[in-house]
Order: C-alpha cells, then structure tokens, then sequence
C-alpha cells in the first residue's frame, strides 16, 4: 500500500495529529497508509497528552499509537513525505537525497496543491505520479518566500488551546490531499511511480 508519513519533531504533536486527521478524513476503504515520524522523536513514547486530548474530543482513536524516530528506512518506505517545517524537510533528505520529488514542507505542499486545482488541473487523477504533477504545476503560482515561512508553530508545552488551533490547521493543510486521495471526491490513487 502506498504510505503517507508526516515529520515533526518528537513525534508526540504536529506529525501525529496530522497522521490521524488524514487517516480520519479518509474513507474506510482507502488503500493509503498514514503514518508519522519524528525526527528526535524516542520510539514508543505516546503522544503528548494535550494531542490526545484534541483527537479524543473529535471522536479519534488512537488506541496503542507510539511514536517512531525518522530513519532512512521510513524515508525509503514512503510514497510522500509531508514536514511539519523546513528543517524537518532537510533532514529527511539528509537521510535519503534521492527523497526530493516526494518530500515537502507540508503548508507549502497544500499551497501548490491549491494553486493547482485553481488553474484546473486536477481533472485527471489517477495515481501518485499525478499528485506530483500538480505539485510542479502549483509551484509555478506559488511565491517561495523564506523557507521557514511555510513551518507550522509547535504547541509543545503550551495550553491545549494551542494544539486546538495546531489541529484547526492541519485540517485546513491536508484538505487538497484529503480530496485527492478519495475523502471528499471519490478518485482512486495508486502508487505507480
């Protein structure tokens, strides 16, 4: 099955509450593999309380979820790779250069898939090779600004207000992916690429 992994840093907020966002805006039946990682992250640790308050008042489970350290093998594993900032994005290619046409700053990653589906060119979606597609073609219409700009603020050790809104991001950055891949258009993906 294809995978998608986010990175953080721990892998005890950002990467895991996306990795469960997606996995629950997904249909039943998708054939994606949603995982996380983190790049300091301590095998096994749980996810910090205040994430698991947040998917817990959404109706998420995560029952025996634990996090999982970066390593090449997760990197070679994965179909996509969506960071949670531009220094996470640096070190997954650290780890594998080859990583490059399928790794990305995830905020970044969502404004080209937008860009894209505003000039129309989501019409034809069949498989990863096409989300690839349109993240070049979103590229062309997207200022790149200061690579840290795109990061998503870490809510470690603050209110769980923070990770509230963290979540409230994340829902808005994986909705272009989340349409892609079946959760609110019924368009199948493969991994023929």
């Amino acid at each position: 099955m294809p995978t998608i992994t986010f990175v953080c840093t721990a892998n005890q907020c950002r990467s895991p509450l996306a990795e469960h966002l997606l996995r629950a805006a997904l249909p039943p039946a998708s054939r994606w593999t949603v995982r996380s990682a983190g790049t300091h992250a301590l095998p096994g640790r749980p996810m910090d309380p205040s994430a698991e308050q947040v998917l817990g008042e959404r109706g998420i489970r995560f029952d025996g979820w634990t996090g999982t350290m970066l390593t090449r093998p997760v990197v070679e594993e994965s179909d996509l790779i969506l960071t949670a900032s531009h220094a996470h994005l640096e070190r997954v290619l650290q780890l594998r250069p080859g990583a490059v046409h399928r790794a990305f700053v995830l905020a970044q990653f969502a404004a080209f898939l937008n860009a894209a589906v505003d000039e129309g060119a989501d019409d034809e979606i069949t498989d990863l090779a096409d989300i690839r597609r349109l993240v070049l073609i979103g590229r062309r219409g997207v200022e790149p600004g200061e690579p840290t700009a795109w990061d998503l603020a870490d809510p470690v050790g603050g209110p769980v207000a923070g990770f509230r809104r963290c979540a409230a991001t994340l829902d808005v950055l994986i909705a272009p992916l989340t349409r892609l891949l079946g959760g609110a258009q019924a368009k199948p993906i493969s991994a023929t690429s």
